[in-house]
């Protein structure tokens, strides 16, 4: 897994499940469920509107996630932070995709912390 000094967003889409796709720069991909933020921070009740939620966009060169219309953003190493804190949907990095893609031997203590956090198949 490629580390970051500061998480950085390469790229993101929003789903009508209120839960955002987030590609970083070093291949990590998350889906998170932003679904009790929204009700649980009043700052962020404006997302609770399907259309306006769908409005996520990259700001600040991937620092953050921003809704320009609602003058909200969050900051990409708060998003970061949350999905490995949550165990999201997914997360694969190119190496091990790589590894498997060309039958190399792999770390194993790697390739579990990968497997673990692996929950569902990615599209």
């Amino acid at each position: 897994m490629s580390s970051m000094k500061r998480p950085r967003l390469q790229a993101v889409q929003a789903h009508p499940s209120f839960t955002l796709k987030l590609t970083f720069v070093n291949g990590q991909v998350f889906d998170l469920d932003l679904n009790n933020d929204i009700k649980h921070y009043p700052g962020l009740n404006p997302l609770r509107d399907a259309e306006a939620f769908a409005g996520a966009a990259i700001g600040d060169a991937g620092w953050t996630v921003e809704w320009p219309e609602l003058d909200i953003q969050i900051g990409a190493d708060t998003l970061y932070l949350d999905a490995l804190e949550r165990g999201t949907t997914y997360l694969v990095t190119s190496a091990v995709t790589s590894a498997v893609a060309h039958r190399a031997p792999t770390n194993r203590a790697r390739w579990a912390t990968c497997v673990k956090k692996l929950k569902s198949p990615v599209s």
